[in-house]
Formats: C-alpha cells, sequence, structure tokens
C-alpha cells in the first residue's frame, strides 16, 4: 500500500522511504554569512524547510570549546551558557564549523533552530526530496488519514530577516557575557 515517499507495510504501520544523508543533511546551505559585533554569523537554510542560526566565536574568546550544556562558573554562579542567553527556541548546538561548507572551520559556534512548535516550513528553501515528503504528508493531512498532524504545518515560517536580527542578538548576549568571565579557565568549573 504504497503513495509516493509516505506508505504503509503489511502490518499497517507508516514507512517513510528516504535516506536521510544523502537527501537532506548534504542538502543544507548558507543563505547568509556576516559578521556582526566582532563575530560571525550565519543563517542555514536546513533542507526540511526551516532555518538554523549560528554565531562563531574564535580560539581568543573565553567560551570557545565549552558546549552549551557545558556547566561554567559564571558571576560566581554554576550554570549552562544555554541559561544565560535568549533565543528563538535557545540554544541547540556548540561546536566547530567543519560540518558544513563555507563556515570558518576554526571557530566554536553556538546556535539555536526554528523547528520547534508553531514553526513553520519553508518549501522554498527545502531540498527536492523534503518537498516531495512535505506533499505526500500534506496530503495524507488533508485526507484526515492522519488526522493527529493536522495544523502541524500552520506555524509561522521564520524568515531569512528574522533570523538575522536572533543571531545578531546572540552574538551580542554572548559578547556581554564573555566580559563576566576573567580568564577562559575561570568560565570551566573546576574538576
Amino acid at each position: 500500500m504504497g503513495n509516493g515517499l509516505i506508505s504503509k507495510d503489511n502490518k499497517g504501520e507508516l514507512q517513510i522511504e528516504v535516506d536521510v544523508e544523502k537527501d537532506f543533511i548534504l542538502d543544507t546551505g548558507i543563505e547568509k554569512i556576516w559578521t556582526h559585533k566582532g563575530l560571525k554569523c550565519c543563517v542555514i537554510a536546513n533542507p526540511l524547510g526551516h532555518r538554523c542560526g549560528y554565531v562563531g566565536v574564535e580560539k581568543s574568546n573565553k567560551f570557545y570549546g565549552i558546549y552549551f550544556d557545558q556547566p561554567i562558573t559564571f558571576k560566581g554562579q554554576e550554570i549552562t551558557i544555554e541559561y544565560l542567553v535568549s533565543v528563538h527556541g535557545g540554544i541547540t548546538f556548540s561546536g566547530e564549523g567543519k560540518w558544513i561548507d563555507g563556515l570558518v572551520e576554526d571557530l566554536w559556534y553556538f546556535g539555536y533552530d526554528t523547528a520547534h512548535g508553531g514553526d513553520g516550513k519553508d518549501v522554498s528553501i527545502m531540498s527536492k526530496k523534503a518537498k516531495e515528503l512535505h506533499e505526500s504528508f500534506v496530503k495524507r493531512i488533508e485526507e484526515r488519514e492522519y488526522f493527529l498532524f493536522k495544523g502541524i504545518y500552520d506555524g509561522e515560517i521564520r524568515t531569512l530577516e528574522y533570523c538575522t536580527e536572533e543571531c545578531e542578538s546572540l552574538a551580542e548576549q554572548l559578547n556581554v557575557m564573555e566580559s563576566f568571565v576573567l580568564t577562559k579557565s575561570q568560565a570551566l568549573m573546576p574538576e
């Protein structure tokens, strides 16, 4: 019982026929890259229809190499960077820039995504395979076959302009936070 990319197997279970790495991850591309307040910023168009924003810090930055969920000492308190910044959906990534062409590899990035509840999909940035899957899934939703997913694509599309503003806000927050840490070793919690 097949219908394009979404089908049911002989037990009636939903099957999605895609190669995630080939069809989605490798299609990711940079929409915009710039510098704000001394930090490299970029917005990436995710082929699933969402944008992600990243801010990179240099090796001299006190937060270079620190993961967003790694405990640090900030203003005398133990806390993680994810709780110190306010950005769309919260910080969901930290790491090197080796994972996508066009990013500066020797920077340490902090990033967020726009694939949360209430976020819509931007069909114009989807890969061909993702568009096919999206259209097939929406058709089935409209046919009420998957009524539980009704409204899942009705969220607000986070535009390039919106994500640019979020990146710039994140860059400003990272700069302010760094000023409260005297040395890199003070950022890391004692062993």
